[in-house]
């Protein structure tokens, strides 16, 4: 759901740049989404790690087993943490090729 918020401003300001009088609010008011998207990342990088080193906490018929590490979750852990770096340079203002 958050993606396909993301990619809807994507196009929305996309069909702005050739309209006259655009409907586009400013981008302020999408930063609560990206951190959103920030720490909702964070959060399910962080729980693949924990599954895979201390166990699934608190509940469930497997609480406190330890889960085994794949291939599939090491790539999209790491596609959450590029995804989360990505949104924090957005949010700081930083552009590639600047210094």
């Amino acid at each position: 759901m958050w993606g396909g918020f993301l990619l809807l401003r994507f196009f929305e300001m996309k069909a702005a740049q050739s309209d006259p009088f655009p409907r586009v609010g400013n981008s302020r008011m999408e930063v609560p989404y990206y951190w959103a998207g920030v720490i909702g990342n964070l959060l399910i990088a962080g729980m693949y790690v924990v599954t895979r080193t201390v166990g699934i906490p608190f509940f469930g018929p497997e609480a406190g087993e330890i889960e085994g590490w794949d291939a599939f979750g090491l790539i999209t852990t790491t596609l959450e943490l590029l995804l989360v770096t990505l949104l924090l340079m957005i949010l700081t203002g930083h552009r590639a090729g600047r210094t």
